[in-house]
């Protein structure tokens, strides 16, 4: 948002906090949270606020919005990341070495799961109550590329085995592309278009 934004959002952030405080906020506070908020646009702000409204228990804080602007809490995250990992492993199988868009994903098969392989291997049960604990917890640890314990590729099968007739190499990782990017038309092999 930009400074011309502000009247705007004042308005819809005291309409926020009457609806489910019945007070109006102070100035100070609507300087506050337009300035936390300041990084996404009006129409973005406005639609989370509108979403996060829809929850009862939704009292008008910056950190709800910012939370629904980012994707959700992060168990609402790892549940969405979970079904990524499962139609990844269901089209690309765990013989192949793949590389996700998100390090939350690889934080939590490296940690929690012993890798792509040992995820592969997991009744669904386990795996989902495991993966997504451990995605939630990266989530809010804000683990990123470059941690030590978030590796930049999850080994397959074929890269664990080796072989020194058929030696592994990096252009045999395959790329896994979010929902999002597959929206945007991402020109990379994905799961949307691998095996499909």
């Amino acid at each position: 948002m930009v400074f011309g934004d502000y009247q705007r959002f004042k308005d819809l952030w005291a309409g926020a906090c009457e609806i489910s405080l019945g007070k109006k906020p102070s100035e100070s506070a609507l300087s506050l949270a337009f300035g936390v908020l300041a990084g996404y646009s009006f129409e973005d702000v406005r639609a989370a606020t509108i979403d996060c409204l829809k929850d009862s228990a939704f009292k008008p804080t910056p950190a709800a919005v910012l939370e629904q602007l980012n994707g959700g809490s992060p168990d609402d995250r790892a549940t969405q990341a979970y079904g990524a990992v499962l139609k990844a492993l269901r089209r690309i199988r765990s013989g192949e070495s793949v590389r996700f868009d998100d390090p939350a994903i690889h934080y939590a098969l490296e940690q929690g799961c012993n890798g792509w392989t040992g995820f592969a291997q997991m009744t669904a049960v386990d795996s989902e109550r495991i993966f997504t604990k451990y995605y939630a917890a990266a989530v809010r640890l804000g683990k990123k590329w470059g941690d030590g314990d978030v590796p930049d590729h999850m080994a397959g099968e074929r890269e664990r085995r080796g072989s020194v007739l058929y030696p592994w190499s990096e252009d045999q990782i395959v790329p896994v592309a979010t929902q999002e990017q597959r929206d945007q038309g991402t020109l990379v092999r994905r799961i949307a278009s691998a095996g499909a």
